[in-house]
């Protein structure tokens, strides 16, 4: 684990990553973002909250100045996703190898198509349960120490943009357009065509 330059960070790229966050209420019981065998809690913080760590693994699907957007990619302690309060159709198997990995006992089959991810070595390898959320974007600064295991294989990476692409599609609530004919509306409308504001 080091620190890299920012053009180390490109879609595609996978990596590990030493994560916190809050353990939240019931979180033994009931969490479904514990993604490895490898966790465990970290003292009470100044509000009397439990931390949480683990070893994270993320699939960089954005890259910017500084910063990158990123998929997790989640084995829910070997349960994919017949896990209590994972969403199915947000998720899609991840994999290292020539080919899929047979589906976990009592999974039903995902919709979302297979992405398979090129190791760096073969101790790189992903464990046969690993899913990739969709439904869950998180920024990684570029200044915390990574490591980077594989990259996406390139005859895959269409497919990822199209189905993460699909996935939020289908959970965005706004309209991008501007609703009614009023003098505000009528400027925005302007401005999504390219006209921008006068």
């Amino acid at each position: 684990y080091k620190v890299h330059k920012s053009t180390y960070f490109t879609p595609g790229q996978v990596f590990k990553v030493l994560w916190f966050e809050p353990l939240g209420e019931n979180a033994r019981q009931t969490s479904a973002t514990e993604v490895t065998d490898f966790s465990w809690d970290v003292g009470d913080g100044r509000f009397a909250e439990r931390a949480h760590s683990t070893i994270r693994r993320f699939v960089i699907v954005a890259a910017d100045y500084g910063h990158c957007q990123c998929l997790p990619i989640l084995t829910y302690h070997r349960q994919g996703t017949t896990k209590p309060g994972v969403k199915r159709e947000d998720h899609a198997i991840i994999y290292t190898g020539d080919r899929p990995p047979r589906g976990i006992e009592g999974e039903d089959q995902l919709k979302l198509r297979p992405i398979r991810v090129i190791p760096k070595t073969p101790r790189d390898k992903l464990e046969k349960e690993s899913r990739i959320n969709y439904a869950k974007i998180y920024t990684v600064e570029h200044n915390v120490k990574v490591h980077f295991i594989g990259y996406v294989d390139p005859t895959f990476q269409h497919k990822l943009v199209a189905d993460f692409d699909a996935t939020w599609m289908k959970k965005r609530q706004m309209s991008p357009w501007p609703q009614g004919n009023s003098a505000s509306n009528t400027a925005e409308s302007s401005l999504y065509m390219g006209g921008g504001y006068k």
